[in-house]
């Protein structure tokens, strides 16, 4: 495979002849085939170390495209894009309805026509959604990238409910969690035994019967513990969640840990399906300890996002498929970085295309207590405590008096909720995000040309120009891409 330069250096030459080779294993007929498809004739050498002697079926006339983004405001979405493929002859009829397509793997690569398939590069690792066909003479290969694999609930198994004679999910929890409510883990009546975790876990830090701390028996190595008297009230416990030989509380791990061991099986990530160096150094500069506890069937995906978006980070995917994390941040820290100027975009492409709003304050929620306990708490209890029973976060926020003055901004911060623990944490990230979006931010966008196809979002740019105050570089993060790769262009949006 070529390497990220030697692309780049490819496409900036004029000579080249790009070709882009699309293939999907495990196509259901009812047997199983592997799609070969290319935008123009190929076949490979029978030589290839990797796939020799295949002919592509040279059907692919439009698509190719794929658009992408960071979200400005904490939220996360499945990328989605379409392969156009002729079928003029009506040849391909059969399938749209012969064969089973949804949720395959499908990887797109794109090269020269006088390469090996084995110098081919990966510019897309994603899955199929569907095929249709959105016109008489072509079929449509509606894809998506692999967030859509981390699109399912995060468990399923459920225990009798002996309370409401139905099931109940048996939670699963991770890091450390404050006040959550336990369930009743035996189907037998009257029997005190409880579960916070489906599985190992590494401690139950204490257990209160309506806020008053208890006396009980642990068994971590079932997630589970059991009461040594009969319980008064409603029973809540914080505790330190899913430890199977290792224990973890940070956002990179346990984000790593759910993808690979939680879920449908046949869509669980490996290591090869992460960027293992991006959680690494996201795990070195985002050490703050975070907690998440699961007590309905919730998407993975809402799930991990919920635990990103504690520092302002999102779960992207590379043009390769590989799992990141992603800080929305200025000045950005790691990725890629692009020099860019207006000989490496079309003429008068430049643009804003959106003016971000100024925040004057943020609001920071952390140390989420997971049983809210108005009024039921036992006497006795010291008032300090019943406050914090009785909400359902803490709260921490930073204002900027001179930009509320500058700006005559009045209304109060929202609200921004996370997995954050401790209070310090929860004051420096409110100050953070207050520094990110206290003074004007834009985003500027342009279309460039093709040998900045493999720009990632999170990576950072270099742009110089003579307009918009870009006369003295400024430097931003890429939150946005829309990629043409049969077209040449790659339509790249920055934050700066």
């Amino acid at each position: 495979m070529k390497s990220l330069s030697e692309i780049i250096a490819w496409l900036k030459t004029p000579e080249k002849l790009p070709v882009i080779l699309v293939e999907i294993p495990g196509i259901v007929v009812p047997g199983n085939l592997t799609m070969y498809l290319s935008s123009t004739p190929f076949s490979s050498d029978p030589l290839d170390p990797v796939l020799p002697n295949i002919v592509y079926d040279a059907s692919i006339v439009g698509g190719i495209n794929f658009t992408e983004s960071i979200s400005m405001t904490g939220g996360v979405a499945i990328n989605y894009g379409d392969i156009e493929l002729d079928n003029t002859d009506g040849s391909k009829d059969s399938w749209l309805y012969n064969y089973i397509w949804v949720n395959k793997d499908i990887q797109i690569l794109i090269g020269d026509a006088t390469w090996l398939r084995n110098d081919f590069r990966p510019i897309f690792n994603g899955t199929i959604v569907d095929i249709t066909s959105r016109s008489t003479n072509t079929l449509n290969i509606v894809i998506a990238d692999k967030l859509q694999k981390l699109n399912n609930p995060i468990s399923e198994v459920l225990l009798p409910d002996i309370d409401s004679n139905s099931e109940i999910l048996i939670p699963v929890t991770f890091g450390e969690v404050f006040n959550i409510s336990p369930i009743k883990s035996s189907t037998v009546v009257n029997t005190l035994e409880y579960q916070v975790h489906n599985g190992s876990i590494e401690d139950i830090i204490e257990v209160r019967d309506n806020g008053v701390p208890v006396s009980v028996t642990k068994s971590v190595g079932t997630g589970k513990f059991t009461l040594n008297q009969n319980p008064y009230g409603q029973i809540t416990c914080s505790v330190q969640g899913d430890n199977n030989t290792t224990y973890y509380n940070s956002i990179a791990s346990i984000i790593k840990r759910i993808v690979k061991f939680y879920g449908p099986t046949a869509t669980r990530l490996v290591d090869t399906d992460i960027d293992l160096t991006n959680f690494a150094i996201f795990s070195i500069l985002n050490p703050q300890p975070v907690g998440v506890s699961v007590v309905n069937k919730e998407n993975i995906l809402t799930v991990c996002n919920f635990l990103a978006n504690s520092v302002g980070a999102q779960l992207t995917f590379s043009s390769v498929g590989l799992l990141r994390l992603v800080k929305l941040d200025l000045p950005a820290v790691g990725g890629a970085t692009y020099n860019v100027t207006s000989n490496d975009f079309e003429y008068n492409s430049l643009s804003i295309s959106d003016k971000l709003e100024v925040k004057a304050s943020t609001k920071i929620g952390y140390c989420k207590n997971y049983t809210v306990q108005k009024g039921s708490i036992a006497a006795g209890v010291p008032s300090h405590n019943v406050e914090v029973f009785e909400e359902e976060y803490l709260f921490e926020s930073i204002t900027d008096t001179a930009v509320q003055t500058n700006y005559k901004l009045t209304a109060e911060a929202k609200e921004e909720l996370t997995a954050l623990l401790v209070k310090t944490d929860a004051i420096a990230e409110a100050t953070r995000r207050n520094n990110l979006w206290k003074v004007p931010r834009f985003i500027i966008t342009f279309k460039a040309y093709g040998h900045l196809l493999p720009v990632e979002l999170g990576d950072t740019i270099n742009l110089t120009d003579s307009r918009f105050g870009l006369e003295v570089t400024k430097s931003g993060m890429v939150v946005k891409i829309s990629r043409d790769w049969l077209g040449n262009r790659v339509t790249i949006g920055i934050l700066i």
